[in-house]
């Protein structure tokens, strides 16, 4: 007895040991796999920086041949990308007429949305890939802390996790967030694809945010993305936990043979769904071939006075079946919010009120600045000019080696490039061929400037010639009024002088004065013109 309970105990202490030693391999293998890559990955990094530096040439596109830029550019996804644009675009697809190709036609829409289509040459951004590693890991730690966890009370509560064989619902949320993950990559290969065509799909339209706006959401992309996700674990783990719960509740007591009370419910139940399920195939059937033209295929509504009979007596049966609908809704919601909730492609709000979502909004600003960034367009043409500057500067340089190598290089004095004339050329070539550019430049704009002063300036000095000619009229009158009296033989009468007559001297002078400024206001004004 003593011996095997000895052996039992070796047996379970090396046991124990072993599951430890696996605990804690399995929760550092994140941290060693990582130390790896980076082990193998930086020396690789440093050499080739260092070689790239001497004999490789930076391009805007993915390339590999540094002999033939051009075909690089051309083979490069972006290059790819671009010479499909040029190509004539495919003649949409036929609508299916009979039952046998709609059949074909809709297994093939199944297949191409479960099966994963490969884009050649596309690659998904670092970020995306650094934030999909990180969760990958997250999830896996919070994984291997729940295994841990749980691992005492799998003897005892064993049976009632059990969902589907020996997997437990931990093992169905790891699963499920992997796959929701996979998931939402793809989906975001599909978006990112479409605003390269200028379709924002779901997405909120670029012109409705400001370009900060964007920014920020683009910072807060990443943080966002791994926090929803760790979120999104915890909450669907509760919600299969409480799933799991209740079926194998409901399984033990079935197996037990407390079973009457749910045979009681279904048999209350079935002819609800039964009726309703019927009902609403009914209406889909009677819609399409009796109240629709052409078979559904035109919506104009045929057997109008039949129809709006129907839609009467339905309408008192359609307010019991709301109701149930109503709870579907409701609980329709909870669960794909639940499911939904890492995915940040996926606003669990309205469309209307997207904005109060702030980790869809932050998807959205990755998005776009993604977009203004890599997009294939862009990227061919600074690659084209790259290449043709590369091209340039490499035939100077092997027309140089040449000459040396042949003895035909001579050291030819170098010719003064006059830089303001070249510019000056390119500048009336460019204002020749875009003559509207012409109203913008600094000139034009101060001339217009100019010649606004001068105008308000003539204007000014007309309305004081006006008031300094009303003035010298005025005075004129006066003093023609106050003149001397002479009498035929040109002798001055004898007559008291009045104080008008004594200032006449004062008033001519006076109105010689204005006239000169007149005149000189006058020149002044002549000359600016």
């Amino acid at each position: 007895m003593h011996t095997s309970l000895s052996h039992w105990s070796c047996t379970d202490l090396s046991h124990c040991l072993h599951t430890s030693v696996l605990l804690i391999i399995a929760r550092s293998l994140p941290e060693l796999l990582c130390h790896l890559y980076l082990s193998i990955s930086l020396p690789v990094r440093f050499v080739r920086s260092l070689w790239r530096k001497r004999h490789h040439q930076d391009l805007a596109v993915d390339f590999e041949d540094e002999d033939d830029i051009f075909d690089s550019i051309r083979r490069s996804y972006q290059g790819v990308h671009v010479m499909k644009l040029f190509k004539p675009s495919k003649d949409e697809p036929q609508q299916p007429h009979g039952l046998k190709d709609k059949i074909i036609s809709i297994f093939k829409g199944i297949y191409h949305k479960v099966v994963y289509s490969r884009l050649e040459g596309f690659r998904y951004s670092t970020r995306m890939l650094s934030v999909s590693v990180v969760s990958f890991i997250l999830i896996y730690q919070v994984y291997v802390v729940f295994l841990v966890a749980i691992l005492a009370l799998v003897d005892i509560v064993f049976d009632l996790l059990v969902i589907v064989g020996d997997a437990t619902e931990d093992d169905l949320q790891w699963v499920v967030g992997l796959l929701f993950y996979v998931f939402y990559s793809v989906y975001s290969k599909t978006l990112l694809l479409g605003l390269y065509k200028g379709d924002n799909g779901h997405l909120t339209p670029k012109e409705e945010k400001s370009n900060s706006t964007l920014l920020v959401g683009s910072m807060r992309y990443a943080g966002y993305q791994v926090a929803y996700v760790a979120w999104g674990y915890f909450i669907q783990f509760l919600i299969l936990f409480i799933v799991a719960i209740v079926l194998a509740v409901i399984i033990i007591l079935v197996i037990n043979g407390f079973h009457g009370w749910l045979v009681t419910i279904l048999h209350n139940l079935w002819p609800v769904l039964l009726s309703s399920l019927v009902v609403n195939i009914t209406q889909k059937i009677v819609c399409t071939f009796a109240f629709l033209q052409q078979n559904g295929e035109v919506l104009a509504i045929d057997n109008r006075r039949v129809f709006f009979v129907v839609v009467y007596f339905m309408f008192f049966y359609n307010i019991f079946l709301g109701l149930v609908s109503c709870l579907l809704r409701i609980i329709k919601a909870m669960v794909l919010g639940a499911l939904f909730l890492p995915r940040l492609d996926h606003s669990t709000l309205p469309r209307k009120f997207q904005w109060f979502d702030p980790g869809f909004d932050s998807f959205c600003g990755f998005m776009h600045v993604e977009n203004a960034h890599t997009h294939p367009v862009v990227l061919t043409f600074i690659s084209l000019v790259q290449a043709e500057i590369i091209e340039k500067k490499r035939l100077v340089r092997n027309n140089s080696l040449e000459g040396v190598e042949n003895g035909t290089m001579m050291m030819k004095p170098k010719r003064p490039i006059n830089t303001v004339a070249r510019f000056q050329w390119k500048l009336a070539y460019t204002l020749i061929k875009n003559p509207q550019l012409f109203i913008q430049r600094k000139d034009a704009m101060m001339q217009i400037f100019k010649q606004r002063e001068i105008e308000a300036d003539v204007d000014d000095r007309n309305i004081r010639i006006e008031i300094l000619g009303a003035k010298i009229n005025i005075r004129k009158r006066t003093a023609s009024g106050n003149s001397d009296i002479y009498d035929n033989k040109g002798v001055r009468n004898q007559t008291p002088v009045s104080k008008a007559e004594k200032s006449k001297p004062k008033l001519k002078s006076k109105a010689k004065s204005e006239m000169k400024e007149l005149k000189d206001m006058m020149l002044g004004l002549t000359e600016s013109f």
